[in-house]
């Protein structure tokens, strides 16, 4: 167990009027819940201060983490007193030469947060109630290049033989990695598949098992999971909806089909439960119109719907306010930073000092955002450490190396977090349900009964939410449960989270089912 400490300091002073501000302070926050991660070694950075003089400003930005044990067993979070100064009002009015803007790859470390979020349902106009016309060309821009590789297995972007690597633009101006390969029967159904959390590639044994799969085969990489870069937003799950339905219309467009089935992992079932939320929005309807009675299969699955996380214990429950308020502690750091990035703009006198401070904030920004990452960098290592089947080891080898480059990734590692963050605002509803049984869509849940991250507790809620009597407890493998309409089914298997890996040739039959 670990005590966590986080202490932030922003000051400035020797303002001109022009860019003289009021500070204002944040109240202490103290959150207690189960650690993020392994030990970690206290990490002190230095606070950086301008060293110039009167009457240019001294922009100080110092936070500071440190972690060491706890003497009760109780890890905390704290977010101490801080005060925050940001330019005022009369300073963003006062007339001063315009310095050159930022660089748009300095710039989005910072600012671009609040601007993804802009791009999505919320702020967009003109969004219809119904299903409507929708010129599907205008979704894909994929090269359609054929991508070479000397090792079955992608690595970092490279493709296997018999994939083609494309990408697409996401609504918000992201770019969307995916690679598609063609299946021996083109009357088949298609299959998209989306994978987990941390780890995107879920199925690469069930790949590798099928040289020639017999329908067409999609697999979507997420932003930030590479080689999808992460592209900013404060919504993430919104953003990865979004780019799943585009996704499922790129697959029907490329394909010549009117439906597609999806296979979807962990993470992406969470994905696919707010793509249903969002179907106003003229894409996803589209994306549902493909997914009349068509077939979805969630591997290790769940939900989320109120305090729905408690059901899981007060560790779980913990964790998600831990995590919830580092993510509002960096959403709230990222504002002043691109209030101060404005006022460096507005006056180039105050420019070298203010950037001076915004650079250690970036300093910052970044360790913290390894330091609440590196807990499920060190939980994936545990779990692949254990040698898998001689045939399929290869894999299990590669994808720790995937993981090594996810641990250095920045965008993976806020894509990781502001994941976490959002699955504890998912409201998924009956209604929501409802409009699975409209379209006729026939649900497979795929539930592996020793799964390390995902217990029977919480996937038991989604089995409620859609009329699968299950019991308290979880039912032995190759259990086999219906609701009783038959379009909803539970298959119980014998594996752990990463049972699509493992078993490529179990999950392969269920997936033929």
């Amino acid at each position: 167990m670990m005590h966590r400490l986080l202490a932030l300091t922003l000051a400035i002073g020797s303002l001109p009027a022009p860019l003289r501000a009021a500070a204002v302070v944040a109240p202490a926050v103290r959150i207690s819940g189960p650690a993020l991660g392994g030990v970690i070694p206290t990490l002190q950075l230095p606070s950086l201060t301008a060293p110039l003089s009167s009457p240019t400003p001294v922009f100080t930005l110092s936070p500071s983490l440190g972690l060491a044990p706890s003497l009760t067993g109780t890890p905390a979070l704290h977010l101490p007193q801080a005060a925050i100064a940001g330019p005022s009002a009369e300073a963003l009015k006062t007339p001063a030469p315009v310095l050159q803007a930022v660089s748009p790859a300095r710039a989005s470390a910072l600012g671009a947060a609040a601007a993804g979020a802009s791009m999505l349902p919320a702020a967009r106009k003109g969004v219809s109630a119904e299903f409507g016309s929708h010129d599907a060309s205008v979704l894909f821009d994929g090269t359609g290049r054929r991508a070479t590789a000397s090792h079955p297995v992608p690595a970092a972007g490279g493709e296997a033989p018999g994939w083609t690597a494309d990408t697409f633009r996401g609504a918000d101006g992201g770019t969307l990695h995916f690679r598609s390969r063609q299946g021996s029967y083109p009357a088949q159904t298609p299959t998209v598949y989306a994978g987990g959390l941390a780890l995107a590639e879920s199925y690469e044994s069930i790949f590798t098992a099928e040289a020639r799969p017999a329908a067409d085969q999609y697999f979507l990489w997420l932003r930030g999971h590479a080689p999808s870069p992460w592209a900013p937003t404060t919504r993430v799950y919104d953003a990865d909806a979004l780019d799943l339905a585009r996704m499922i219309v790129t697959a029907g467009r490329r394909s010549g089909s009117g439906r597609i089935d999806l296979a979807l992992h962990s993470y992406s079932v969470l994905v696919f439960q707010r793509m249903l939320q969002l179907r106003r929005d003229p894409e996803v309807r589209q994306a549902l119109a493909l997914l009349r009675g068509a077939r979805v299969t969630l591997i290790n699955a769940t939900t989320h719907y109120g305090d729905s996380e408690t059901a899981a214990g007060a560790q779980y429950a913990e964790m998600a306010k831990a995590i919830r308020m580092l993510v509002q502690w960096l959403d709230m750091m990222d504002s002043y930073a691109a209030a101060w990035e404005a006022a460096a703009r507005l006056n180039p006198v105050a420019a070298p000092s203010i950037r001076a401070g915004l650079a250690a904030w970036r300093l910052q920004r970044e360790a913290v955002l390894a330091l609440a990452s590196k807990g499920a960098v060190d939980e994936l290592r545990k779990h692949l450490a254990e040698p898998w089947a001689p045939a399929i080891d290869f894999i299990r080898r590669d994808l720790l190396e995937k993981v090594a480059r996810n641990a250095q990734d920045r965008g993976w590692q806020e894509a990781l977090l502001r994941r976490a963050n959002d699955t504890s605002k998912l409201e998924f509803r009956k209604s929501d349900v409802a409009l699975l049984r409209r379209l006729g869509v026939r649900i497979d849940v795929v539930h592996s009964h020793d799964d390390q991250l995902i217990p029977w507790v919480s996937a038991k809620l989604l089995l409620d939410l859609m009329g699968i009597a299950a019991p308290e407890a979880a039912p032995p493998a190759d259990t086999v449960l219906r609701s009783p309409d038959g379009l909803f089914r539970l298959f119980v298997v014998d594996g752990d989270h990463y049972f699509p890996l493992k078993q490529p040739a179990a999950m392969g039959e269920l997936l033929r089912r």
